[in-house]
């Protein structure tokens, strides 16, 4: 089975994560929010929000904060001086399926260098393959490798995911936000036609 199957789309998967986000973003007084991050879990989208609390910062204060807010199922450290709320969201059907044809490592690779050169944009990608053990474990199996795609910016994703939504096989890792900095940043895996090992 391909590895995308049943997954989500990367544009479903980060319109559901910037809107947990939007919910977990509270600033309890004495408490300091950290990077927010959200990834695929089973069947479900799960953001996570994290807070450390600073000098004066009370405990007492974040309940109350975190009940204002509805949230209930908060999880503090045992020393009390952090905090972690988990927000799922269920994506139900997955957006691709066996039928999605990925493209080989070649047209991935020229296709990102060229559209992002014209650009002038400066996004990470690397070329992940199984290492050679691996490939010898699967012997007779499908071999996926990928490219990963990060983008990192000051400003929300969404022109961004459009530069690469002509690209089949995109299977979304992580996305996270920082509050502070207020920079965003989207790690993706964009797989390969599986080449097969005889």
């Amino acid at each position: 089975i391909p590895p995308w199957v049943g997954l989500p789309s990367t544009e479903r998967f980060y319109e559901i994560c910037a809107r947990s986000f939007q919910e977990l973003l509270i600033f309890p007084t004495g408490w300091r929010q950290q990077p927010m991050t959200c990834s695929v879990s089973g069947d479900s989208i799960v953001a996570q929000a994290t807070w450390r609390r600073e000098s004066g910062g009370r405990v007492s204060w974040f309940l109350a904060t975190m009940e204002d807010a509805g949230f209930e199922n908060i999880g503090l450290d045992s020393n009390l001086d952090g905090a972690t709320i988990p927000l799922p969201e269920p994506f139900g059907e997955g957006d691709m399926d066996k039928s999605l044809r990925a493209l080989s490592a070649q047209e991935v690779s020229e296709t990102l260098t060229l559209r992002f050169d014209t650009l002038d944009l400066s996004p990470g990608f690397r070329l992940v393959a199984p290492r050679p053990d691996q490939a010898r474990e699967q012997e007779g199996q499908p071999i996926w490798s990928y490219h990963e795609l990060t983008f990192r910016e000051s400003t929300p994703l969404q022109e961004y995911l459009k530069l690469v939504s002509d690209i089949p096989a995109r299977v979304p890792e992580q996305l996270t936000y920082d509050p502070y900095n207020q920079t965003w940043t989207m790690v993706m895996r964009l797989y390969h036609e599986a080449r097969q090992d005889e």
